[in-house]
């Protein structure tokens, strides 16, 4: 699983394609261009640039990147029925190869923030992203708008807008399954209750996203930077694979049909995901 938070421009500065869908089409994949943008290096970049060049002319080389900078722009839908934008900043690590002819510039973009956000990827496969499919109910729908826009900025808070679909998915799939529920139960025991369907699969994708939410709600318990992103982006490709199971599928919306018109499970057949 890998979320490609940046892309690379190696050489010649022409449009690159990034990881992102666009979040107006979902359509389009936004492309990045530097004429769209605005570069600013870093001071202290600036110092350690010189320093560098320094050390270089010494005869020693050490691994200190030529220049970080700041940038920030816009990002284009590359759709043509589309064509938005939406906004970014970021920093970018650059080396220049000086042992080049003409001298080669390397540099690493990291976005650190885009809005309108596009879905988060999922996994290591080209264009795989979190879809909000129309048949999710709408207040799954918000939510997941909620969390995309907090991906960039509070991971901690993002985790916790996940754990609240899990909770609205946990509800659906008792009332649908006929399980009895019971008063000031506790999340976690409710969807273990979902044993009593012999959904062990959707339990077990909803209970590790349940920890997971668990975590963010509890300051400094996901860790820091790139480990953060890590935990959010298992939880929204587990929740993927619940909602689409759930309402996209509808393989259990007909099981439920079928429990309601058999008036109980015993009649029912079904083997459980």
């Amino acid at each position: 699983m890998a979320f490609k938070l940046g892309i690379e421009v190696y050489g010649e500065e022409k449009p690159e394609l990034t990881d992102f869908i666009c979040p107006y089409c979902n359509k389009g994949i936004l492309i990045f261009d530097t004429k769209l943008c605005v570069i600013e290096q870093y001071e202290h970049s600036k110092k350690k640039q010189d320093r560098k060049r320094k050390q270089d002319r010494e005869g020693y080389w050490g691994e200190i990147y030529d220049y970080e900078a700041s940038i920030g722009g816009v990002l284009k839908c590359n759709y043509d029925y589309c064509n938005e934008v939406v906004s970014f900043c970021g920093d970018i690590h650059g080396e220049i190869y000086d042992d080049e002819t003409p001298p080669i510039d390397v540099k690493y973009i990291e976005f650190k923030y885009i809005y309108p956000p596009p879905p988060p990827l999922l996994c290591d496969k080209p264009i795989n992203f979190m879809r909000i499919h129309e048949k999710y109910p709408e207040a799954i729908k918000e939510l997941l708008k909620e969390s995309f826009s907090l991906y960039w900025s509070h991971e901690d808070s993002c985790v916790n807008k996940l754990r609240i679909v899990v909770e609205i998915v946990v509800e659906f799939l008792l009332d649908a399954l006929k399980i009895p529920k019971e008063k000031n139960l506790s999340l976690h025991n409710r969807i273990n209750k979902l044993e009593e369907g012999k959904h062990l699969n959707i339990k077990e994708y909803l209970l590790a996203i349940k920890w997971i939410g668990n975590e963010g709600s509890h300051a400094k318990t996901l860790g820091k930077d790139r480990e953060e992103k890590k935990a959010v982006n298992a939880a929204y490709e587990i929740l993927n694979k619940v909602l689409e199971l759930v309402y996209y599928d509808e393989k259990l919306l007909e099981q439920a049909k079928e429990i309601n018109k058999n008036k109980g499970y015993k009649k029912t057949k079904f083997d459980g995901f």
